[in-house]
């Protein structure tokens, strides 16, 4: 039996004041955008709270936690996006809620199959 392929979920939680939204959106395009061209990018989602500045990005990746803090987030077009859109953070909301970073690193529970709604993969 072939072994099963690593798999992580990212959540990026983050708080924009209003007035700063299109800046930090056309950044984040830009960034979201490359993410998308990785072989190893299976999902990138961009959640946002209608009425707050509060934004949710999830990604799906083929890899370990170890490869994307290594060999992901060190890309070099993570860079534009953080120079821009870091000051216009007005709060990490995973400080405050789930974790203790920007970035929470969610695995799958190996002996949980997958659920999905019948007819869906």
């Amino acid at each position: 039996m072939a072994s099963k392929k690593e798999e992580l979920i990212i959540l990026v939680r983050l708080s924009i004041a209003p007035e700063n939204i299109p800046v930090f959106l056309e950044a984040l395009h830009d960034c979201f955008s490359h993410c998308l061209e990785e072989p190893e990018c299976e999902r990138f989602e961009i959640f946002q709270n209608s009425s707050e500045g509060e934004f949710c990005l999830l990604g799906t990746w083929r890899e370990s936690k170890q490869w994307f803090i290594k060999e992901q987030l060190t890309k070099p077009y993570y860079e534009p996006y953080l120079a821009v859109t870091r000051p216009l953070w007005v709060k990490d909301l995973s400080e405050t809620n789930l974790g203790t970073g920007i970035i929470e690193y969610l695995e799958p529970v190996p002996v949980v199959e997958p659920f999905f709604r019948a007819g869906v993969k």
